[in-house]
């Protein structure tokens, strides 16, 4: 609606017959005013968004704050004395927190300008942190470099990687060894057995042929043992039986009709896996101890590995899937023969502790004597049959002198 002002000069301009002009003056004034109110509105966005700018590099700047506000202050009285409106609060409300000398309360007002500067798309959102990889080295912008810090417990992806490669590797290793050990310490006793009935005086062709197998079996079992994988091409010849050069030079010497000790201990050197020429009992002990022997070598390894996945903290899928199972079956069966007091529950909850735990308690047993080494200093003493055997052949001791062999003392001869 127009105001008095403007419909009295538009009822003159009627009566001189000036209308028409005088629409064509109101519509160009209308016109300049539109014009200059959207300039002022257009002057005023873009101070509102230079707010935005001053609010972030004052937050980066702080010594800078005061010179910044001051000028915005004048530039929003030039404005203001222009006739251009421009809402001095925000600037006004900054200035008297930076006067006041409160710098936390300043920061968050700025902080919340700059958000919304962020919001409106203003000033740029901070882009992401750069990724660096603990350890690496990065230029600082003073030119210097210095390393990235590694957190606590860190491990190379990497590095894990490859740990995770040669534990599952070394675990597969453990769990093959482990099952052929046990199924050989499981076949001992019937081998056994097959040996003995090819000693028989009079046993027939075939059971003599069964036995030689069964005595190359028990000796490709301890290969095993001794060196896991690794069995000889004559190991397999044995084990199936078949002939060689050597028993054909046997079946010769047997018939020259010497049948002398000394004829026996020649063919016991030449061919001890003829049955008929070994003593399967000790061949047996030594197949038992070195079961032992090797469950003991396992179970250590099997501690290790385990005590480094832990390290690497890897997951409980991981470690079930090496470490349990059938894995942990035949592992705990082959600790029951090399310690009849062997714990399987407490050796898998933490298998590093538990042996550390045995190897305390057997360091904190006082030294035991054998009855023999008591009642006689000097008597030879030796750990099984074969070392006694072997040390007899030297000539240590003679029949009817006194040893002990494995703690049980014994008169050579009787």
């Amino acid at each position: 609606m127009a105001d008095l002002s403007t419909a009295l000069q538009g009822i003159g301009a009627a009566f001189k017959g000036q209308a028409p002009q005088f629409l064509q003056q109101q519509q160009q004034r209308q016109q300049m005013e539109r014009a200059q109110m959207l300039q002022n509105e257009d002057l005023a966005e873009k101070r509102r968004m230079t707010m935005f700018k001053d609010a972030a590099m004052m937050r980066a700047n702080p010594e800078m704050a005061g010179s910044i506000l001051q000028d915005r202050m004048a530039q929003i009285q030039r404005f203001n004395d222009m006739g251009v409106p421009v809402d001095p609060r925000h600037t006004q409300e900054m200035m008297q927190l930076y006067q006041s000398g409160d710098m936390n309360a300043f920061s968050g007002y700025l902080d919340n300008v700059i958000r919304s500067g962020q919001s409106l798309g203003a000033i740029a959102k901070p882009a992401a942190p750069t990724a660096y990889d603990p350890g690496q080295m990065i230029r600082m912008p003073d030119g210097s470099f210095k390393a990235v810090p590694v957190p606590e417990g860190y491990v190379d992806p990497d590095e894990l990687k490859t740990e995770r490669g040669k534990i599952s590797g070394e675990a597969i290793k453990i769990r093959s060894i482990a099952r052929d050990a046990l199924d050989g310490y499981n076949k001992l006793d019937s081998l056994a057995q097959a040996v003995r009935n090819a000693q028989v005086t009079g046993a027939s062709d075939e059971v003599r042929r069964a036995g030689r197998t069964a005595l190359g079996t028990i000796q490709t079992l301890m290969a095993r043992m001794a060196s896991p994988g690794v069995v000889t091409e004559q190991d397999f010849r044995t084990q199936a039986g078949a002939t060689s050069l050597r028993s054909e030079i046997i079946n010769k010497l047997t018939t020259l009709g010497e049948n002398d000790t000394n004829l026996a201990a020649v063919m016991a050197s030449f061919d001890p896996t003829n049955p008929e020429s070994v003593d399967v009992d000790l061949i047996i002990d030594q197949a038992r101890s070195m079961t032992k022997g090797t469950a003991t070598g396992l179970l250590n390894d099997f501690a290790g590995l385990r005590s480094i996945s832990d390290t690497f903290n890897f997951s409980d899928s991981f470690k079930t899937a090496y470490f349990g199972g059938q894995s942990a079956r035949n592992l705990g069966r082959l600790g029951q023969i090399a310690d009849p007091n062997f714990d399987s529950k407490s050796y898998f909850q933490n298998p590093t502790e538990y042996l550390d735990k045995q190897e305390q308690a057997l360091a904190a047993q006082p030294a035991m004597q054998t009855p023999g080494q008591q009642s006689m200093p000097g008597t030879p003493v030796y750990e099984s049959q074969a070392e006694a055997q072997a040390a007899g052949e030297r000539g240590e001791f003679n029949a009817g002198d006194v040893i002990v062999i494995n703690g049980v003392k014994m008169t050579v001869g009787q």
